[in-house]
């Protein structure tokens, strides 16, 4: 849905940014949409009814199309000047071209139209949160939340703690947060919200506690697609936040000197504690250098991809792909490529032994979970 492109604002934190972004924000450059779903020539709008542009216009906004979608939003304020799904539609089309003045115009527009609609409120008041002018952006969001529905509650909360946190009240904003972690427990955003004003308390107890959640959510968005690099880098920035954790945690073991810096003079007693706390943190970095591994791997997926298409008849080429993409959970992927050597040397050992293990636990139960089969090396 077209709401969904918008996604929460970056956290604003006083010590190390790494709040990785849930979604893509940005859409795919070309202004054309795929040919595989042709869009609507501007002829035929004529002869659509309203709802049928919008579906049109959401959906050419999702591929990019950007000049079209705007053509059909605006074919509509024609019928109808006041259609606040079209006038919206063009605010979040200028948010896409990084217009905020335009995109501010329209969302002033629609709450002429109507200030008490939540999207209208909610929008504009996260679009003030994307260039940092909290208090404006709070103005907004305050405004919403009697109008909220029950499913957008947890993330207009989470907003507003980021506001809040902008603008310097730290405590509404841990209240804001932690009503958003009720409302939604893998609210991640409003985790890392709460996990750095612990930090800032040294309540490294609570943030520890914390912390722990937010890497579960991460973990189990790359569990359900581990083939895309954007949830590796989701898990790492995790990973980052959770050493942030654990090492102001061990700093705090330290005594301090008159300015307040931890020195190199462990507390008294506190040696088997300083020894312990750093244990997680080694577990951690060996955990983000074998993700590493895996962004190497997916970076190497476009070489691997142009060198078959140089030269498609190279079993060599297409066995290094195929290495590639099962090293990276493209295992479909990976079957074809393999596949492919198989059509140009049907004698090719190895490439069939590695298609009999891919494709083994594919027929596979799929209610008895099977033994994982020996990994193909690397290329």
């Amino acid at each position: 849905m077209i709401t969904a492109i918008l996604t929460a604002a970056a956290l604003i934190v006083p010590m190390q940014d790494v709040t990785p972004a849930t979604q893509d924000v940005n859409p795919p450059t070309q202004d054309q949409p795929p040919e595989s779903q042709p869009a609507t020539p501007p002829q035929v709008l004529e002869n659509l009814t309203i709802p049928e542009i919008l579906a049109d216009a959401e959906t050419l906004v999702e591929q990019g199309s950007v000049s079209m979608a705007i053509r059909a939003y605006r074919t509509v304020l024609k019928r109808d000047a006041g259609n606040l799904d079209a006038i919206l539609g063009l605010a979040l089309v200028a948010e896409l071209q990084n217009d905020f003045s335009t995109a501010r115009s329209f969302y002033m527009q629609a709450r002429q139209i109507d200030k008490t609609d939540f999207r209208v409120n909610y929008r504009l008041g996260s679009a003030y949160l994307s260039i940092r002018f909290y208090q404006q952006g709070l103005r907004f969001l305050e405004f919403a939340e009697p109008f909220a529905p029950a499913d957008k509650l947890a993330e207009l909360k989470t907003r507003m703690a980021l506001a809040y946190r902008g603008t310097g009240a730290r405590s509404k904003s841990k209240e804001y947060a932690s009503a958003a972690v009720a409302l939604d427990p893998d609210n991640y955003t409003a985790r890392d919200v709460l996990v750095v004003a612990r930090l800032e308390d040294r309540q490294f107890d609570l943030a520890r506690g914390e912390v722990e959640p937010m890497v579960d959510i991460a973990r189990k968005k790359l569990s359900d697609d581990p083939s895309d690099p954007g949830n590796v880098r989701f898990l790492i920035s995790a990973f980052d936040r959770k050493l942030q954790v654990l090492n102001q945690y061990h700093l705090s073991l330290y005594e301090r000197d008159p300015s307040g810096n931890p020195t190199d003079q462990l507390l008294p007693g506190r040696d088997a504690d300083a020894g312990a706390s750093l244990l997680p943190v080694i577990e951690v970095e060996l955990q983000k250098s074998e993700l590493a591994k895996v962004l190497r791997l997916h970076g190497l997926m476009p070489l691997a991809s142009r060198a078959v298409e140089y030269d498609p008849g190279n079993t060599e080429l297409w066995e290094a792909l195929a290495l590639l993409q099962f090293n990276t959970s493209q295992i479909q992927a990976a079957i074809a490529s393999f596949q492919k050597v198989i059509e140009l040397d049907p004698n090719h050992a190895r490439a069939a032994e590695q298609l009999k293990k891919l494709k083994a636990p594919l027929k596979a139960e799929p209610a008895e979970e099977q033994p994982a089969e020996a990994a193909p090396s690397e290329p």
